[in-house]
C-alpha cells in the first residue's frame, strides 16, 4: 500500500513481538491478528524470509498451533477452519 509498511517493516514488528514473548510469557500463548500479519508471523517464527509470503494460504479465522521447543518454532497445524460453517461465497483470492 502506498505510505502504508512493507514487509520487511512488519517483520521487523513481529521479530520484537516475539522476542518479547519468549523473554516474558511460558505456557500456552493466543496471538490474534490480521492474515497478512499472520502470514508474516509465521514467516518469522519459522525462520523463512518474506519471499515466502505468498506461499503461505491463510484464511480468514484460521488457525495455527506452533509450539516452541529448543530455541525453535515447530509448525504443528496450519489454517485449520474445520470448524467453521461452510459458506456459499468464494473464497478470498487475494492471497
Amino acid at each position: 500500500m502506498p505510505g502504508g509498511e512493507s514487509l520487511e517493516d512488519v517483520s521487523r514488528r513481529v521479530i520484537r513481538f516475539i522476542n518479547r514473548i519468549i523473554a516474558n510469557h511460558h505456557g500456552a500463548i493466543l496471538i490474534v491478528g490480521h492474515r497478512v500479519v499472520n502470514k508474516v508471523i509465521l514467516c518469522t517464527m519459522l525462520g523463512l524470509g518474506n519471499s515466502h509470503f505468498w506461499k503461505i494460504r491463510q484464511d480468514t479465522c484460521g488457525i495455527s498451533i506452533l509450539n516452541y521447543q529448543d530455541e525453535q518454532f515447530i509448525l504443528n497445524r496450519h489454517n485449520d477452519i474445520s470448524f467453521l460453517k461452510p459458506i456459499a461465497k468464494a473464497p478470498l483470492s487475494d492471497f
